[in-house]
């Protein structure tokens, strides 16, 4: 479950990186993409919160690790407007 979370966040990284890239030179990104990247982290915090209860100690290390990795991602796309 731990790479599965971490995969996801790996592929959110990156397509903020790429918006960053796209604004940066000159693009105009659509509020509609911020508000999906937004609701997509939401949803990524919400699944690893309810892993959580769950999970092993070992397992709730890493995904701790991944609910504080979503918080600067989140944090990241309000920089996007």
């Amino acid at each position: 479950a731990e790479t599965t979370t971490s995969k996801a966040e790996k592929y959110m990284e990156k397509a903020i990186t790429t918006l960053f890239a796209f604004q940066k030179t000159g693009g105009s990104i659509p509020e509609y993409i911020i508000d999906r990247m937004k609701l997509s982290l939401a949803k990524h915090e919400e699944v690893i919160s309810e892993m959580l209860v769950s999970a092993s100690d070992a397992q709730k290390n890493g995904l701790t690790e991944s609910i504080t990795r979503v918080h600067q991602l989140q944090e990241q796309v309000k920089e996007l407007k």
